[in-house]
C-alpha cells in the first residue's frame, strides 16, 4: 500500500507541475504579446513627446537630444 500512494503522489506533482509550466509559458507569452503592443515603433521617425520605451528596427540610429538640436540648427543653414 505505501508504494501506491508514493505512486500517486508522484503522479499528482507531475501533473500539477505540468500544469504549471503550460499556464507560465501561456502567461508569459501574453505578457510578452501585450507589451509589445505597448511599446511605440516609429516607422517615419520623429520626435519622441514621452520618456518611455521604443521599439529600435535594424539599421536604425538613435541619437541623444543633443546631438538632433545640433543636426537641426545645421540643417537650417
Amino acid at each position: 500500500m505505501p508504494n501506491r500512494v508514493k505512486k500517486a503522489g508522484r503522479w499528482t506533482g507531475a501533473i500539477k507541475g505540468g500544469a504549471q509550466t503550460l499556464l507560465g509559458k501561456k502567461l508569459i507569452g501574453d505578457v510578452n504579446r501585450q507589451m509589445r503592443s505597448q511599446v511605440q515603433s516609429y516607422a517615419v521617425g520623429g520626435v519622441v513627446k514621452r520618456t518611455g520605451l521604443a521599439r529600435v528596427h535594424k539599421n536604425e540610429i538613435v541619437i541623444p537630444a543633443s546631438t538632433a538640436k545640433v543636426l537641426k540648427r545645421l540643417m537650417k543653414k
